[in-house]
């Protein structure tokens, strides 16, 4: 059993949001370059790039396969064994099956599920045959303060 899923966690924010954001980013580089402070400018563009890439690069498709002996997520394999349990979180309004997080050897692994609805329900039912679900995830105040604002 296969499911799409993005590379992590992927978050549907406001428009205002992303302009608050260019507009500051903007601002500490002009003003960066108004009082000469050059080194400014360039940290805050390759922070601005940094953050760039990685929004890139965790927002593309990559597959989770559901094996008998372990669970695939791209290019990697975990052992059955190495898995202690899951949680899928479901959007509010809609209903649907949006996140899954995996608990592997203490670390979290979360995704946003890319898949038609159909195909997401029956993987998740496969995946409780051989790995315990769980309702709630101990986690950190960092991350949940980071979720919460999605950061």
């Amino acid at each position: 059993m296969q499911v799409v899923v993005h590379n992590s966690e992927i978050y549907e924010r406001t428009t205002v949001r992303y302009v608050l954001f260019a507009g500051f980013f903007c601002s500490l580089i002009i003003l960066s370059i108004i009082y000469q402070n050059y080194v400014g400018a360039i940290v805050t563009c390759l922070l601005l790039w940094w953050y760039l890439f990685f929004s890139i690069s965790n927002a593309q498709p990559i597959p989770i396969s559901l094996y008998n002996t372990h669970l695939q997520i791209w290019a990697k394999s975990h052992p059955r064994s190495s898995i202690q349990w899951f949680k899928i979180e479901v959007k509010d309004k809609e209903h649907n099956i949006n996140n899954i997080l995996f608990v592997i050897q203490g670390k979290n692994h979360i995704h946003t599920f890319k898949d038609e609805p159909q195909n997401i329900k029956d993987f998740v039912v496969e995946l409780s045959d051989y790995i315990p679900m769980l309702h709630t995830v101990p986690d950190s105040a960092m991350n949940q303060l980071a979720r919460s604002l999605k950061i």
